[in-house]
């Protein structure tokens, strides 16, 4: 996990599986419909991002939570199947809209962030990774305040 950050600008790369939030499966227990998230990868993705966002705040002095609004860049390397959909690009799901909002709960957990909703622009994409790219997967997260 290699980060930077400064008062105006964070950088940091999460190494692990980026997973989606937002899909949901519903199941009835009883009486009761329960919604229960999609991706069974969710958590230790949330956790990996949390655990960079406070490892970024126990190597540096100079970081302070954003609580303006922020422009947020992030580049999510996503393991290629040996027969993917999509040769240059990972075009099928999961939806990028789902992984980003997966990124911006974990930011705000992790206390990077007063809250997602600061997020007012977004730069995002989606590449592959692996052998003959040499990244591992995981995601390049930045944030600039406004």
């Amino acid at each position: 996990m290699a980060s930077e950050v400064g008062r105006e600008h964070a950088l940091l790369f999460v190494q692990g599986r980026p997973a989606p939030q937002g899909s949901k499966n519903a199941f009835v227990i009883g009486k009761r419909a329960v919604m229960v998230e999609a991706s069974k990868h969710l958590p230790a993705w949330r956790n990996d991002i949390i655990l960079a966002v406070r490892q970024m705040f126990n190597d540096t002095q100079d970081v302070s939570k954003f609580v303006d609004p922020v422009k947020l860049k992030v580049t999510f390397y996503i393991e290629r199947p040996k027969q993917p959909k999509h040769k240059v690009y990972p075009g099928g799901k999961p939806d990028l809209d789902h992984y980003i909002r997966a990124v911006g709960d974990a930011l705000t957990i992790g206390g990077l962030i007063a809250d997602d909703a600061l997020i007012v622009k977004i730069l995002a994409e989606k590449v592959w990774c692996g052998a003959e790219t040499a990244v591992e997967p995981g995601a390049t997260i930045e944030l600039w305040r406004l």
